[in-house]
């Protein structure tokens, strides 16, 4: 059963700021499969009733804001209870994303259930961003396993930029320096078994389709946002995406400073709906 499901879903990967989620969205919409969005299910509450008292309390403070804003007499506190507002409704929308996929994926863990601690910022403050990609590999790498095998319905399912992509190189000589220099902290908080490129490639073997989204050459030159993504030009340079890919569509044209194009990502969609087509 698994596999037949696995064989119908749409793996999208790709680097920071291609437009991965906007992409699964709208491919979503058009072929009525469900969406994981790997970056929002990483800190998932474990059960739905998490995730609906969560959402009670967004929702009266969504209320709260609006009322202080309609009120306020001061331009610029009203400005910052906007922003706050404006915060507070992507909380909202998140909520309702994750609902959906914990009623998908009801037992795969989140990072906490897997024992991570956000609270270790020596390999990044110490040792760089890519210490702390090293860490959170290890996490990435057994929800994407538990994705695959757990996986009931066919989806669509959004892999973070960095979640397809295993620095191996990098790693060793990070694992190196914090070994000598953490050697407690490295011995407790790293499980390199869970960590290598193979692990990637073998679960993404499972999946018939998997699409990589191509910046153009002059991406950073796209956003602001993508162009402060230092650790993407190495995603980039480790050319996994396309070892992983069974086919790479460019997104020449589809992000506009803080907005998409509509027709641009129209042409992505029809790309990626006539692979699949062609590849069943």
């Amino acid at each position: 059963m698994n596999r037949e499901v696995l064989s119908r879903s749409i793996v999208i990967i790709g680097p920071v700021g291609t437009g991965k989620s906007l992409t699964s969205w709208a491919l979503g919409r058009q072929t009525g499969m469900p969406v994981i969005t790997t970056d929002l299910l990483r800190h998932c509450p474990k059960t739905i009733a998490e995730i609906d008292s969560r959402q009670q309390k967004v929702k009266e403070r969504i209320s709260q804001l609006k009322a202080e804003i309609e009120v306020c007499p001061d331009e610029n506190i009203k400005k910052d209870l906007e922003q706050e507002l404006k915060r507070f409704r992507n909380d909202d929308w998140v909520c309702d994303r994750q609902r959906e996929m914990r009623k998908l994926l009801p037992k795969v863990p989140n990072y906490k259930e897997m024992g991570f601690n956000g609270d270790v910022s020596n390999f990044a403050n110490k040792f760089g961003e890519v210490a702390w990609h090293f860490y959170q590999k290890q996490f990435e790498n057994r929800m994407l396993t538990c994705i695959v095998d757990q996986l009931s319905t066919p989806a669509i399912v959004d892999m973070g930029g960095g979640m397809a992509v295993s620095l191996d190189d990098d790693y060793k000589q990070v694992a190196k320096l914090m070994s000598k220099k953490y050697p407690e902290e490295y011995k407790k908080y790293m499980d390199t078994t869970q960590i290598g490129f193979n692990i990637i490639q073998r679960e993404l073997a499972k999946c018939p389709t998997v699409v990589n989204l191509v910046l153009p050459k002059d991406y950073k030159n796209m956003s602001k946002a993508n162009g402060n993504q230092g650790i993407n030009d190495k995603f980039i340079a480790s050319g996994q995406f396309q070892k992983l890919a069974t086919v790479n569509i460019p997104v020449d044209g589809l992000i506009v400073g803080d907005t998409y194009n509509p027709d641009v990502l129209n042409q992505i969609v029809g790309k990626i709906q006539a692979s699949k087509d062609k590849g069943m």
